[in-house]
C-alpha cells in the first residue's frame, strides 16, 4: 500500500467526539439490565463480540457497526469508555 493510500485510509478512520457519542448512544451496559433482558440478549446472533468497552473496544465496535455488522460489547464495569475521557478530540485508526 502506498504512503498516500495509507494516509487516506487513516484520515477516513478519524472520528470526532460528536460522532463517537452518536455511534455509542445505543451501547448498553447489560449489568444494569433486569435478568430477563440479559437472557434475551444472550439468545441473539452477533457478527462481532468485543470484550471491553474502553479505548480499543469502543472504536472497534463503532467501525464494525459502521460496516453493517451486528455488534455486542461486553464490559465488566458499570460504565463504558475506560480512559477515553482523556481523549483530546478524535479517535484515529
Amino acid at each position: 500500500m502506498s504512503l498516500q493510500s495509507k494516509l487516506l485510509f487513516q484520515k477516513s478512520l478519524r472520528l470526532t467526539k460528536r460522532d463517537f457519542l452518536k455511534y455509542t448512544s445505543g451501547v448498553l451496559s447489560t449489568a444494569i439490565l433486569p435478568y430477563p433482558y440479559q437472557l434475551a440478549l444472550a439468545k441473539e446472533h452477533w457478527d462481532v463480540i468485543i470484550i471491553g468497552g474502553g479505548t480499543a473496544g469502543l472504536p472497534a465496535a463503532i467501525f464494525a457497526a459502521q460496516k453493517g455488522l451486528k455488534v455486542l460489547v461486553i464490559e465488566k464495569a458499570s460504565v463504558i469508555g475506560g480512559t477515553l475521557f482523556l481523549s483530546t478530540g478524535q479517535i484515529a485508526g
